[in-house]
């Protein structure tokens, strides 16, 4: 009985191995891992203000971020910055101008690394707005968050206000979860409204 049950497995083994290797396919289908699950963590950098909310960043990561996104490509100027998220990671989500070209950033939270780069079809028509400015997305963001104090980053892009001036629109969340908007100047780099 002992030699017919091992002979039985024997049979079985075999043929569960021989089934598994029959699928001559090169494409391998990856089944996820049963892993814990817990509440997702919030990622923090050390002394960043604390607003509540998911989409604000410390400002020196998001300067970190214009930085690293106008360095992935030739003659990079950032004109557009927010805060987005990937899968459960935040990211800068960055446009930036190349010559006439226009490509879409991703860069991690801390603001160091490059996830994705696309290059758009169609350029933004905010490109030519960096024509002739003297002040770019870093000096802006430096200038505006130094008006801002403690508040979170949360959004910048370039724009023309209702004087027609080319301005940086940055945006901020204070620590009591209200917003404050600076606009700088373009040319100068001062701040010529708050609201």
């Amino acid at each position: 009985m002992v030699v017919r049950l091992a002979a039985v497995f024997g049979s079985f083994l075999a043929a569960v191995t021989v089934g598994c290797g029959a699928d001559s396919s090169t494409e391998s289908q990856a089944t996820p891992s049963p892993t814990a699950t817990s509440p997702a963590a919030t990622q923090t950098t050390p002394g960043a203000p604390t607003t509540g909310r998911s989409d604000t960043a410390p400002v020196a990561a998001a300067q970190a971020a214009l930085r690293t996104a106008a360095g992935a490509v030739p003659n990079g100027r950032p004109f557009d910055l927010e805060i987005d998220s990937r899968g459960t990671e935040q990211v800068f989500d960055v446009k930036v101008a190349s010559d006439a070209n226009e490509f879409k950033i991703l860069v991690d939270s801390s603001g160091n690394r490059v996830v994705t780069q696309q290059q758009k079809s169609t350029p933004d028509d905010d490109i030519a707005k960096l024509q002739g400015i003297q002040t770019d997305a870093v000096r802006a963001l430096t200038t505006a968050g130094e008006q801002a104090g403690d508040a979170a980053f949360d959004e910048m892009e370039i724009d023309t206000n209702a004087a027609h001036t080319v301005v940086w629109k940055v945006q901020f969340v204070r620590a009591d979860g209200s917003e404050v908007e600076y606009e700088v100047d373009a040319q100068t780099g001062t701040v010529i409204a708050t609201r």
